[in-house]
């Protein structure tokens, strides 16, 4: 295979999702291409986290601890780049349900979300009520942006940075973190002047959309 594969189709992979001639495509490709090997794994390390969190009981006391101590953070420094609310296009969780439909498994849905020239596709999947929330995403912009690696995107809460996770060179990342009501994706892009902002919490409640249209502030 001349091209590598994405995170999205290694997710597939850890979730043996994929045919079983294209298993086999892909294994072979990990043995001889590092960093699909490294994605790989690093999924597979992630699979079984949110496995053995799914199945651990958190005390109510530990929470409150956790929390307390998140809430002395300092807040993070004014940033002076344009800031963009991201909009729905596409929620997998609104669609009705099809038979063979890629990583159509219980719990993980599929998202498009649009900031003027940018567009941010994720698929996550929350292990259990309460639980951690798994991110698999792809920033892309128009064809006169041009989008370095190693963009950062931090998972945000109103008082509290939740996770990060940085891009490759394909615009992907993978991240986990607690999930959160007001659950944000802030991804400063310094190149354009620009944070794109993605609001989750607009597509919790499986009731479709519930997003603020467009709107930029400074």
């Amino acid at each position: 295979m001349a091209t590598h594969y994405s995170l999205e189709e290694w997710t597939d992979f850890v979730r043996s999702l994929v045919d079983p001639a294209t298993r086999a495509a892909m294994m072979r490709h990990a043995e001889v291409c590092a960093g699909c090997a490294d994605d790989r794994r690093a999924l597979e390390r992630l699979s079984r986290t949110m496995r053995a969190d799914a199945d651990t009981a958190i005390s109510a006391g530990t929470m409150r601890r956790v929390y307390a101590l998140a809430t002395r953070l300092p807040a993070p420094a004014p940033s002076r780049l344009r800031r963009i609310v991201a909009v729905l296009g596409f929620d997998s969780g609104t669609q009705p349900a099809a038979v063979g439909v890629r990583s159509a498994g219980r719990g993980v849905r599929q998202m498009v979300f649009e900031a003027e020239r940018y567009q941010v596709h994720l698929q996550w999947e929350l292990a259990a009520p309460g639980g951690p929330v798994s991110l698999v995403g792809r920033i892309s912009a128009v064809a006169d942006v041009v989008l370095p690696p190693g963009l950062v995107v931090k998972a945000m809460t109103p008082s509290v940075q939740a996770g990060e996770a940085t891009t490759n060179q394909f615009g992907e990342f993978v991240l986990e973190c607690a999930w959160d009501p007001a659950l944000t994706l802030h991804v400063p892009v310094a190149t354009d002047g620009v944070r794109i902002e993605v609001p989750l919490a607009t597509v919790t409640g499986g009731s479709g959309p519930r997003v603020p249209r467009g709107r930029t502030s400074y």
